[in-house]
């Protein structure tokens, strides 16, 4: 549990440190603006791929619903 909540404070960090960075160098560098909204819009993604990705929740889900694959 401690190293999914890691990874989601690195995920989730990270967002907000694009955010700042793109804030700060200020709107000089559009790229680095798409990149933050990129990555913001993404975050869902990358969550669910922590959370849900994991052998033992893909083995739950498996034996709960034979439809879903395991690895």
């Amino acid at each position: 549990m401690g190293i999914v909540v890691a990874k989601l404070a690195i995920v989730m960090g990270l967002g907000w440190v694009f955010d700042i960075i793109s804030w700060a160098v200020g709107p000089t560098y559009t790229n680095l603006f798409f990149t933050a909204d990129l990555f913001n819009s993404l975050q869902g993604l990358f969550i669910f791929i922590i959370i849900i990705w994991r052998e033992r929740v893909l083995e739950v889900l498996h034996l709960r619903n034979p439809c879903v694959q395991k690895r």
